[in-house]
This record gives structure tokens, C-alpha cells and sequence, in this order.
């Protein structure tokens, strides 16, 4: 059975998310009803956390920011990113993820 939390269109990986801000330390908790649940420091303000989150996302990736993006849940707690090329998956992606990603690409 395919994974729902992410998907692969072409080059492009997308995740579902739900985040939540203010918290103590980054971290990415697992999953919850087909969401990846993410944890971030940043307050939800003036478009803050997004951008904050888009850094995260970028860093984890071995991406530009630029080459990152929120497709969908702008102003909720639940959201779909898009990661285009990443460099490299974490660790924590591919152990959420299992097998299912080793016929993908260089992964």
C-alpha cells in the first residue's frame, strides 16, 4: 500500500504536513492520520512560520529555498509542500517512509 503522506510527481516530492508553531525545539514527531507531524519554533505571525518552515524543509533537503514551496494550507495547521530535486532524503523521511522509496531515483 502506498504511503499518503507524500507523493512523487516527477521530480518534485510532495508531503502532507501539519505543523505546530511556538514550540521549544524543531522536530518532526511521526505520523498522524497520513500527515507528517511537524514541530517548529516559530510563531505563526505575519506569514512567519511559513517562511520558517520553508528554511526547515530546504535545510533537511539539501535544497535552495527557492526551490521549495507551500501548494496548499497557507493559513492552517495542515499543509502541502512541495520539495523540487531534493538533494538527499533525511534519515527520518526514509525510515517513515520504509522500503518504499528505493526505486526512486539516486535514493
Amino acid at each position: 500500500m502506498k504511503p499518503h503522506w507524500y507523493r512523487w510527481q516527477n521530480d518534485t516530492l510532495y508531503v502532507q504536513l501539519h505543523v505546530t508553531t511556538r514550540a521549544r525545539r524543531d522536530e518532526f514527531k511521526g505520523l498522524l492520520d497520513n500527515k507528517l507531524c511537524l514541530r517548529i519554533k516559530a510563531p505563526a505571525v505575519a506569514g512567519k512560520a511559513n517562511q520558517y518552515l520553508l528554511g526547515l524543509i530546504a535545510k533537511e533537503f539539501k535544497v535552495s529555498k527557492s526551490r521549495t514551496a507551500i501548494v496548499a494550507g497557507t493559513q492552517s495547521r495542515n499543509k502541502c509542500i512541495a520539495i523540487h530535486s531534493p538533494a538527499r532524503l533525511p534519515d527520518w523521511f526514509l525510515e517513515l517512509s520504509g522500503k518504499s522509496l528505493k526505486h526512486h531515483g539516486n535514493f
